[in-house]
């Protein structure tokens, strides 16, 4: 309901734990949650409807995207879908992190994923 009036919202515990910090240990995602401050209604539902338009021919930087095999809010096929509109305009690099979730930045194991970005933006 808070999305339909654009007004800010927190997810549930339950929504956040299945969908945005499903890759953290079970007895980290509490204290996680704590720390989660409130999404913008508005743009959820914008996204969640499809109002929010990509022009790719404005996109002329180079662009990493990053896919996860256990992102349930951003699925594998959405970054190869993501890589591959914007492949044929600019340098795209993506990078898939099949048994990563949705925050492979603060996963266990986020070393490697924070090596890939700094190698990244050190290439550009």
């Amino acid at each position: 309901p808070k999305m339909l009036l654009s007004r800010s919202f927190k997810p549930s515990f339950r929504t956040a734990a299945h969908y945005i910090i499903n890759g953290m240990p079970a007895n980290t995602r509490k204290k996680l949650y704590e720390f989660m401050i409130n999404e913008s209604g508005r743009a959820a539902w914008e996204i969640r409807c499809g109002k929010i338009a990509v022009d790719y021919k404005k996109i002329t930087c180079p662009v990493m995207v990053i896919g996860c095999g256990n992102d349930r809010i951003v699925p594998p096929l959405v970054a190869e879908d993501i890589s591959l509109s914007l492949g044929m305009l600019t340098d795209v690099v993506l990078y898939n992190y099949g048994s990563r979730a949705h925050w492979p930045q603060v996963e266990c194991g986020w070393e490697g994923v924070a090596k890939d970005i700094a190698k990244w933006i050190s290439y550009g």
